[in-house]
Parts: structure tokens; C-alpha cells; sequence
């Protein structure tokens, strides 16, 4: 009797890397690896290629299941882990990328976050997130809105790196709670997305990525699976 096969994806910042693990026992059967190269400016630039981005991932899941053979038919589930922070706006129903993705550590939308800070109170921010003002997220926002107005439309999303990955997988949007507060539309106390601070920054509920409901899985996508 074959045993189910589980691939565990890790996103990060400098590297992507994937391995395929034995549900019977966890032996690791196959791995695969690419660097992901950055664009580091002294202005705080923190850049990726969103294409490039893609590319790897299609890169080191086809390294995987020629690695894999026959054993490809039993993979039952893929785990996704990504880098925190990041962000990029993307066409909501194809993912083209409408600009690069800004990484956690790109410093150049700080100065708005007082701007978007100043619109509520302090309470407001503590209340929505559990911290003291509002999440980077929205100060990125605030300053793509001023940089490339342009590049929002109705069917602009703001997604990181993750969620990027997540819908090349299986062609739907999604992110965890932990995107959504760094991101600063996370009601804590309440577990749901908000629009209101992301009124504050002109934008609305459907410019993000609905969340994640529990452990929810999402079948592969028919592209995503043939490769």
C-alpha cells in the first residue's frame, strides 16, 4: 500500500525552498532550492521581482516532482510558510504584477505612517491590533497611493509574498491572521478583517486577500498541478 506524500514550501526573504516528506514516518524524499536575488538601494530600497518570484516557485515544484517519479500521484497536502511584511499590487484575477515586491525591511514608506496614524486615535490602534499605532502595511499603501496612483483599479489586490504564492498554487486569494495585522486590517479581538483602516488609506475591503477561515485547504489548481 503507498503512503501519502506531504511537500512543505518555505518563502522567505533570500531563499525559497521546498521538500517533499513521507506520511509514513517523515522521511524527506526530495528537496529543491533557489536563491531569490534583491534590489538593496540606499534610499531603503528592499525590492523582488514578483516574476521572478513565480518563476522559482514553478522552478522548484517541477524539481520536486521529477525528483519524486510516480510518487508525484501521492502527494496529499502542501504546507506553505512566507516572509512576513511584504507587499506588492497585483491584477486580482490574473496575479500580473502591477509593481515590484516591497519586503518588510523597505524603509521608504515610513515617513506616512504618521500621516496614517494621525487619522485615529491612539485607542483606535490599540484597540483594532493589540499594539501602539498602525501596522506598516498601511503606511506602504498610503505611500503607493502618492507614488503610483495609476496602478490602483478595481481589481487591484495588495498581497505579499505568501498570499503571491498561495494563489499561483491554486488560484484563489487568501492570507492568515498573522499577514493581516502586519498588513493593519486585522481586528484582533473580533479574528476578521476591517475595512476601516483601510478606508483611511483609500482603499477598501476588497483590495486585500479574504482570510483564511481555520485550517481551510484549497484544491491545486489544474495549472499548478500539471506543472
Amino acid at each position: 500500500m503507498s503512503h501519502p506524500i506531504f511537500i512543505g514550501i518555505d518563502l522567505g526573504t533570500t531563499n525559497l525552498k521546498a521538500a517533499a516528506f513521507s506520511g509514513d514516518g517523515g522521511a524527506a524524499l526530495a528537496q529543491a532550492a533557489r536563491r531569490l536575488p534583491l534590489r538593496s538601494e540606499a534610499d531603503g530600497t528592499r525590492e523582488q521581482d514578483v516574476p521572478a518570484l513565480r518563476c522559482a516557485l514553478d522552478d522548484v515544484m517541477h524539481e520536486l516532482r521529477t525528483a519524486l517519479g510516480s510518487g508525484w500521484a501521492q502527494v496529499a497536502g502542501l504546507g506553505l510558510a512566507a516572509q512576513g511584511g511584504s507587499g506588492a499590487l497585483v491584477d486580482g484575477e490574473t496575479g500580473a504584477a502591477h509593481t515590484p515586491m516591497y519586503l518588510w525591511n523597505d524603509s521608504r514608506a515610513g515617513s506616512h505612517r504618521a500621516q496614517v496614524a494621525d487619522a485615529k486615535s491612539a485607542e483606535y490602534w490599540r484597540e483594532l491590533s493589540q499594539r501602539e499605532g498602525p501596522a506598516m502595511g498601511l503606511a506602504r499603501l498610503a505611500w503607493l497611493r502618492d507614488r503610483q496612483p495609476e496602478a490602483f483599479t478595481p481589481t487591484t489586490r495588495y498581497v505579499g509574498a505568501g498570499e503571491l504564492a498561495f494563489f499561483a498554487l491554486t488560484g484563489a486569494w487568501r492570507q492568515d491572521a498573522c499577514n493581516a495585522l502586519q498588513l493593519g486590517c486585522y481586528n484582533v479581538l473580533e479574528d476578521r478583517l476591517d475595512a476601516v483602516p483601510l478606508q483611511v488609506v483609500n482603499c477598501d475591503i476588497n483590495t486585500v486577500a479574504p482570510l483564511r477561515q481555520g485550517h481551510q485547504t484549497i484544491p491545486l489548481c489544474p495549472a499548478a498541478a500539471a506543472r
